[in-house]
Order: structure tokens, then sequence, then C-alpha cells
């Protein structure tokens, strides 16, 4: 997960340089990892091989009713490898160097450790990461996801997956994610 969303990070950084540290949310246990404008995007990361799931972790992650604007979800499709790719101690290099504040390197550095990184033992991440693919899809009517209205009361704790397979209707294209985020 983590790495799924330092990918996004840096996606972003040359759009709205340093604030975009303040939209990523993901190290802060809120519902979806990042907000931009009244919108948010919720970012997937898998590595299995022969299939398109991903694994939605509650009722409310894929419910546009819990958001003001748009609700985009950005898949990273990546391969691991204990032999090479991109580490997590490399992403986080790269991050901070794009970063002009020493405030906003700080605060990039405290959601890092909020969310279980410690930047001074780089040798504890052994996994590298190569990206396969990217997706975006814009979670709107007809989605499929399971949703607090949805369920009966009662349930909660959802978790279940989604077949990306299913979801080609709701693909957009990066620029139009970024378009959609910019309107709002």
């Amino acid at each position: 997960g983590l790495y799924g969303e330092l990918l996004l990070l840096k996606r972003f950084i040359p759009i709205w340089g340093d604030e975009t540290v303040k939209f990523w949310c993901g190290a802060e246990k809120e519902t979806h990892d990042f907000y931009i404008n009244g919108n948010a995007i919720e970012v997937k990361t898998t590595s299995a091989k022969s299939n398109e799931k991903i694994k939605i972790s509650s009722e409310q992650q894929m419910d546009c009713a819990e958001v003001d604007n748009n609700l985009f979800l950005y898949v990273n499709m990546v391969r691991k490898s204990i032999a090479d790719g991109e580490k997590l101690p490399n992403i986080v290099d790269d991050i901070i160097n794009m970063l002009d504040s020493e405030e906003t390197q700080d605060l990039f550095l405290e959601k890092l450790f909020d969310y279980g990184y410690i930047p001074s033992c780089p040798e504890k991440y052994i996994v590298g990461f190569f990206l396969r693919a990217k997706k975006c899809y814009s979670v709107i009517d007809g989605f499929p996801c399971i949703t607090s209205k949805s369920i009966p009361m009662g349930i909660s704790d959802v978790s279940y997956s989604i077949d990306l397979n299913v979801c080609n209707d709701y693909q957009i294209e990066w620029n139009e994610l970024l378009r959609k985020i910019k309107e709002a």
C-alpha cells in the first residue's frame, strides 16, 4: 500500500508542489488516501500475476456519497522483487528531493513514520517494485462496490474484492482525472 501511495504522491508533486503532502492522508487513517479540492482518491496496489483483483477494506472506501465532489480509484500494478526494483527508501529519497521546503520535508517524514516507515533503517526495506501498469477509475453510480446504504443494518466492517476486468466502463485517462480534480 505505501509504495503505491508514494507513486501517486510523486506524480502529483510536479502539479501541486509541496502542498501535495497535505493532500496525502493515507497515514492519517482517513477513509481515502488523498483529498484534493473536495475530491477523494483511493490508491490500491496489486502484485497479483494472473488477475486484476483489488481488496477493498470497508463499505465506505468506494462510497461516492462520502465525498463532496468526485471519488477516484487509482490502481498500481507492480511486480515485487528481492533482487532489484525500486525500494521504499529510493522513492522516499526521490520525494524528499522534490520538496522545496524543509517544513514540508519534515511533514512528509512525520506522515511516513505514522504509516510505520522508519527512514533511519533503510536496510529493513529489501523488497523492490517494478510498475507494470497504472489505471484510473471514476467511482460513480453503477461502479461495482458495496456501500453503507447497500448492506443490511447491523452488518459492518465489510471487506471485499473488486475484479477490475468488469470496471472498464469506469476507466478514465490520467488527464481526465486531473481535469476533474482541478475543476472542483
